[in-house]
């Protein structure tokens, strides 16, 4: 990219994916010089943009993560902003901006997994245990479960005491990715929680033979 630069230097594309590249690799300064270039020869690029804002979330300036994901929302109604905002939203526990968000999000994209696991996730934590469940099961009529709704789903699951259920959710993913580590991880706290301790060994055991590095 550097290379091709040489010859076309204000190229928006190139430069938003030089600091693509530099922000994979957590160079944050370089990353953030060559985003503000392509800022500077396309303000509405939304690749860009977007990237900025996980730029800016990944260094905890969250305030300004926010300002470029409703920025890129604004002119660009990109998909990938409502999730990474609804995400950080998440993490800092802003639980009724972002039950209130997910519906903005999901009357432009209304049947996007990823916005309503979020939207799921938002109202059992405001309290509002039978909606939440109500999207899970649609997904399970619709086979339209991900790794992570079938992961969030057994988590709502366990928290509210169905753990037969949320055993069975995890099943399901395992048997679609048998090496699935938050699956195997999954199962094996939900079998501790029965006092399945034979059962419970065997997945950790089964999860430090793939990936020995973090256990």
């Amino acid at each position: 990219y550097l290379e091709l630069l040489e010859n076309d230097e204000n190229n928006s594309s190139l430069l938003q994916l030089l600091g693509t590249i530099y922000l994979q690799n957590k160079n944050y300064n370089l990353s953030e010089k060559y985003f503000i270039k392509s800022l500077n020869n396309d303000p509405k690029n939304p690749r860009t943009l977007n990237n900025l804002g996980i730029l800016k979330k990944q260094t905890n300036d969250y305030k300004k993560s926010i300002e470029y994901f409703d920025l890129n929302i604004k002119i660009n109604n990109f998909l990938n902003s409502w999730v990474s905002k609804l995400n950080l939203l998440l993490e800092t526990n802003k639980n009724k901006e972002g039950l209130e968000f997910s519906k903005q999000a999901l009357a432009y994209y209304p049947d996007n997994t990823k916005l309503r696991n979020n939207y799921a996730i938002f109202l059992f934590r405001c309290g509002y245990q039978k909606e939440c469940l109500e999207i899970y099961e649609e997904l399970e009529l619709k086979k339209n479960h991900t790794t992570e709704t079938y992961l969030n789903y057994s988590n709502v699951l366990i928290q509210i005491n169905d753990l037969t259920k949320a055993i069975t959710i995890v099943n399901k993913l395992l048997f679609l990715d048998q090496k699935n580590l938050e699956g195997l991880r999954q199962r094996h706290y939900i079998n501790k929680l029965l006092l399945d301790f034979v059962k419970s060994e065997e997945d950790i055991i089964n999860a430090i033979k793939i990936d020995k590095l973090n256990y």
